[in-house]
């Protein structure tokens, strides 16, 4: 079997020096030749040798010092010390220095010569092999490492993330939701400037309703001059679409806004608004970030959604009654039910995308019409509803 490799001979008689060169060479080595130590240094110094075959004594250095020099400058090399000085001594200190073989000269049969040097020269290889295979599990351990400290930040991010979701579904009224959601969006961007426009039936524009990390400024609304955009499911299709991006730019420029992230707020095809956070890049967002951002756009719009009812949809206050509905704060802390089936219709569509489970777990309670007071549910219910809220992890959405 043909070896390739770089082999430096080392010798002061040029008879052995020649004999091993042609063997070698045969084998399919390049063979480098060197009659003193001296010159084998400069050759280790100017390239890598796999293998360096040196005779013990030779005027100077000795192999010995030389086989020292190899193994302190941590080259790679293998080391095979030729004698003619055979002795127990000489051989067992080479190989306590790490040399891998001896040879005693001259060589009677250079069959086993080169079965030496290609045992030698397949240990070489089989060490580098090793060497590399640690080097490739130490990087992807690394790696792993990396991957498992991202992992563990996304995921804490991800519930800081949707803590804020719930936070905004808990929302009393419009100026309630700003708040939340500007302090969400603040949180999210780490410190960095941010704003929230609502679409003001009034006025027939987008207004800034709340804005953080911003000198107090008169910000320029956003015109919808045009009649059609001002219908919910037009006004959806031109927030998508994104061209409310000339006024916005134009309106942040009397804050020298470097770069924007704008999500639109958009639900069940009918646009409420936008939000936007300053001096950040979308290219610069991890892919969680985005959808972060998208989904909160949706969750608020949901929540809007809610809020703008006309009162025809509502139901009454004897309809709420008969049915046990109360007001969110004299029940629970848990989301009111119209909120869950709007989440609910969200997490449908998430999981379609991304493919992923969710589980929803449904509790239907039968009471008495001793256990429904005047003022509304009971006491009994009241604490069902705190004690479940208190049970279930900040990834989870309790209803009632």
């Amino acid at each position: 079997m043909t070896v390739q490799a770089n082999v430096l001979v080392v010798d002061d008689e040029e008879s052995i020096r020649g004999i091993l060169k042609e063997s070698l060479s045969f084998m399919g080595c390049e063979v480098t030749l060197a009659a003193n130590v001296e010159e084998a240094l400069e050759q280790l110094q100017s390239r890598p040798f796999n293998l360096v075959m040196t005779d013990i004594r030779m005027p100077g250095l000795s192999g010995i010092e030389l086989l020292q020099q190899i193994k302190k400058m941590k080259l790679g090399a293998e080391v095979i010390i030729m004698t003619s000085h055979a002795s127990l001594e000489s051989s067992l200190k080479a190989i306590r220095l790490g040399a891998y073989d001896y040879l005693l000269k001259p060589f009677d049969e250079l069959e086993y010569v080169e079965m030496v040097v290609a045992r030698a020269l397949d240990k070489q290889q089989l060490t580098r092999e090793n060497q590399l295979l640690v080097l490739d599990l130490k990087q992807k351990n690394e790696e792993l490492v990396k991957a498992t400290q991202r992992a563990a930040r996304i995921l804490a991010e991800s519930g800081g993330f949707n803590r804020i979701g719930r936070e905004i579904l808990l929302s009393k009224n419009r100026e309630d939701l700003a708040n939340r959601l500007v302090e969400g969006l603040y949180k999210f961007s780490k410190g960095q400037p941010c704003l929230v426009w609502f679409y003001v039936p009034e006025e027939g524009d987008l207004v800034v309703q709340k804005m953080m990390g911003i000198k107090q400024v008169e910000i320029p609304p956003i015109r919808l001059t045009d009649e059609l955009i001002r219908s919910p499911e037009q006004r959806a299709a031109w927030l998508l679409q994104k061209e409310y991006q000339p006024q916005l730019f134009r309106s942040l420029d009397v804050i020298k806004a470097i770069s924007v992230i704008d999500t639109p707020m958009v639900f069940q095809g009918e646009g409420y608004g936008l939000f936007v956070l300053v001096n950040r890049r979308v290219e610069d967002l991890a892919a969680h970030e985005g959808d972060f951002l998208e989904n909160l756009g949706l969750v608020a719009a949901a929540t809007l959604k809610a809020m703008d009812r006309s009162p025809s949809e509502a139901p009454s206050q004897t309809e709420a009654s008969s049915k046990g509905v109360v007001e969110p704060n004299r029940v629970s802390p848990l989301c009111p039910f119209d909120y869950f089936a709007e989440t609910l219709g969200i997490e449908v569509a998430r999981s379609r995308r991304y493919r992923h489970k969710f589980t929803v777990i449904l509790a239907q309670i039968h009471l008495q019409a001793t256990d429904v007071e005047e003022s509304g549910l009971s006491i009994a219910l009241q604490e069902l509803g705190y004690r479940f809220y208190k049970r279930i992890r900040i990834t989870d959405i309790g209803a009632r």
